[in-house]
C-alpha cells in the first residue's frame, strides 16, 4: 500500500511527463472504490474481477492452482471473484498507445506473493522518464 501511496505523492511529476497512472486490481468496484478512498489515491483504478485485462495484456494472474502443494496459501485468494487475482505489473505506453517498458512479478512464498520486490514509486518515475523520452 506505501507503493500507492508513494506514487500519489508523485502524480505532479508523472503529469509534468505527459503520464497518466492507472492501477488495475481483481477486486470488485465496491471493494475497488472503498480502497481508493481509504488510500486518498488521486489517479483511475480500474476494477477487473473477471480478469479480462490482465489476459489481454498478458500479465500474470495468480490462481489456487499456483499454490498446490504448497503449504502456505495467500490469504485473501479465496475472497476474489474468480478465486485468482493480479500481480504486480507495470506498463508503460506513448502517446500512441506503444509499450514502452513492461515489467511484471510472478508469485512465489520468497517475494510473499509479489508483496516484495517490487520497484519503489521513485524508480517507477524514473522508468518513466526514461521510457519516453
Amino acid at each position: 500500500m506505501s507503493s500507492w501511496k508513494g506514487l500519489s505523492k508523485r502524480r505532479d511529476r508523472f503529469a509534468e511527463l505527459d503520464a497518466a497512472l492507472v492501477g488495475v486490481s481483481a477486486d470488485t468496484p465496491e471493494l475497488l472504490s472503498a480502497f481508493r478512498r481509504d488510500l486518498g489515491l488521486p489517479f483511475t483504478m480500474l476494477a477487473d474481477p473477471e480478469l479480462r485485462s490482465a489476459e489481454a495484456l498478458d500479465l500474470p494472474i495468480s490462481t489456487r492452482k499456483a499454490y498446490t502443494g504448497s503449504l502456505l496459501l495467500h490469504p485473501e485468494i479465496r475472497h476474489y471473484p474468480k478465486k485468482a487475482f493480479l500481480q504486480p505489473a507495470i506498463l508503460i505506453f506513448d502517446g500512441a498507445g506503444e509499450l514502452r517498458y513492461r515489467w511484471t512479478h510472478t508469485e512465489k512464498i520468497t517475494n510473499l506473493w509479489g508483496a516484495r520486490g517490487r520497484p519503489s514509486p521513485e524508480a517507477i518515475l524514473e522508468l518513466t522518464r526514461e521510457s519516453l523520452s
